[in-house]
């Protein structure tokens, strides 16, 4: 296990350093996270470094902050689904996408609707679908105030499936 480097014996008594398997490193302090490999140095301030590639299993890799928004439903129905399916498809227009891209999303939103006209829709389905149009909306590097819309909806979209099913 590499030691931190220090500037002075008081860094290195005000410093505390945690190592896991000699990869990842978390510091506090006034020299915070020093961390040495052959001739690198690395000054984290707090933050974590990862000496190789992650893998998350498909889960968030977080290396500092991160902010969630987290709509919290309650008494939320299928039909609050369909309408705001509805106004996302009212909103498309107004972005101007490429007909492929559109072509994507109708597929998507067939999908969707799909699962939400059946007694039991798989909710894991159309959180992937929703999800799958906030990228590829994203992705295709249109900012506008529908495109802000659109996301925020989706993002709802996404919570109030995970409350409905």
């Amino acid at each position: 296990m590499t030691k931190p480097r220090s500037t002075s014996d008081e860094d290195a008594k005000a410093q505390k350093t945690v190592s896991i398997a000699g990869k990842i490193k978390f510091g506090e302090g006034s020299q915070v996270g020093a961390i040495s490999g052959r001739d690198t140095v690395v000054q984290t301030g707090g933050g974590a470094y990862i000496g190789g590639n992650v893998s998350t299993g498909g889960g968030d890799f977080v290396g500092r902050d991160q902010v969630k928004t987290v709509y919290q439903q309650q008494g939320v129905s299928i039909e609050d689904l369909r309408q705001l399916l509805a106004e996302v498809r009212a909103l498309l227009p107004q972005v101007g996408l490429d007909p492929e891209i559109k072509g994507v999303i109708e597929g998507d939103f067939e999908v969707i609707e799909a699962q939400a006209a059946k007694d039991q829709p798989m909710g894991s389905l159309i959180k992937r679908k929703l999800n799958g149009i906030s990228e590829t909306i994203q992705e295709a590097g249109k900012t506008s105030d529908a495109v802000d819309k659109i996301l925020k909806l989706l993002a709802k979209g996404v919570a109030l499936v995970g409350a409905l099913l």
